[in-house]
């Protein structure tokens, strides 16, 4: 299922937030040592 379909605005699955991607999610730390 791809957010696109839920309309035009980008819908986090992480923190459930409109307007980012998983990807982009500020919630997600980042994979740095």
């Amino acid at each position: 299922m791809d957010w696109k379909e839920l309309g035009n605005k980008p819908k986090c699955i992480l923190c459930r937030v409109e307007g980012h991607t998983k990807k982009k999610c500020p919630n997600k730390k980042p994979m740095q040592p």
